[in-house]
């Protein structure tokens, strides 16, 4: 029983990771589509986010977690664009 509550308790930060990831996606997608930002702009703040990462918590799952945002970033502006795509299973 006490591993169910454990189980449930991954699955609650997972689904939450989960959606900050979507979030981060669609804000960075939406501000590059209305020229905002630029693409090198969009990356460049995902590499000062890995950097403050590494300094708060280095854990390797984090960093690999802001290289799959984006490495993903192109195919979520696209899907924005409706040129499909976008979809991940992270």
């Amino acid at each position: 029983m006490a591993n169910n509550g454990k189980e449930q308790d991954l699955q609650a930060l997972t689904a939450r990771i989960t959606a900050l990831e979507t979030v981060l996606d669609n804000v960075l997608s939406t501000l590059v589509l209305r020229g905002t930002l630029n693409r090198a702009e969009a990356d460049q703040i995902l590499r000062d986010s890995e950097d403050a990462l590494r300094r708060r918590n280095p854990h390797a799952a984090g960093i690999e977690q802001l290289h799959h945002v984006r490495d993903d970033l192109s195919a979520h502006i696209r899907a924005a664009q409706g040129g499909g795509g976008g979809e991940h299973d992270h």
